[in-house]
């Protein structure tokens, strides 16, 4: 409105230059929402937003300030995820606050143990046969008769066998107690 304003210029022309520039605007992306899961299952996917749009992409890490790298973690324990949206000619990159998940362990079980077992002395040693651990760790065994702990089955009587699946990094542990009776040979 050039009867109401005039610019304040040293010549003598109405016309005045102005410079600009549009600057990239920057991406605001929320921090990404995922729930654990338990070793074996299938991961779950987590979800971020962001003001733009942008396609999201997630890396993984086992420690906040760890190294983050877009393979999906597998093994049980706690571990952190990051969403990230690319920039482009228009649009900053950005980068979410790291966010905690937990890949529980899995429930191992012995399979194969029957409640109780029954063998006449045959001056050896018994052994329990086809008990497993589902995960393939090995078994221990302990051996207990008349409530003191023994080294091995062996002379006839009743004995206590607690068998265990040690905890490993993926699977809880567990363990079962079982009965063998050695009887006595007949004459």
């Amino acid at each position: 409105d050039a009867t109401n304003y005039k610019w304040s210029t040293t010549g003598e022309s109405n016309d005045i230059e102005l410079g600009y520039s549009i600057v990239k605007a920057d991406i605001a992306i929320s921090d990404p929402v995922i729930e654990g899961w338990t070793y074996g299952e299938d991961a779950n996917a987590p979800t971020s937003t962001n003001n733009f749009g942008q396609v999201v992409s997630y890396v993984y890490a086992t420690t906040i300030n760890g190294e983050y790298t877009a393979t999906v973690p597998t093994n049980a324990g706690t571990y952190y995820v990051k969403a990230i949206a690319q920039g482009n000619d228009n649009l900053n990159a950005s980068e979410s606050k790291p966010v905690s998940f937990t890949i529980a362990k899995a429930q191992a079980s012995i399979e194969g143990a029957e409640k109780s077992y029954t063998a006449i002395y045959n001056n050896s040693a018994y052994t329990i046969s086809g008990v497993t651990a589902s995960n393939g760790v090995a078994l221990e065994y302990a051996y207990t008769k008349n409530g003191e702990p023994v080294s091995q089955i062996w002379n006839a009587g009743e004995y206590t066998v607690t068998i265990t699946l040690p905890e490993s990094e993926n699977h809880l542990g567990t363990s079962v107690e079982v009965t063998v009776t050695i009887t006595k040979i007949e004459n």
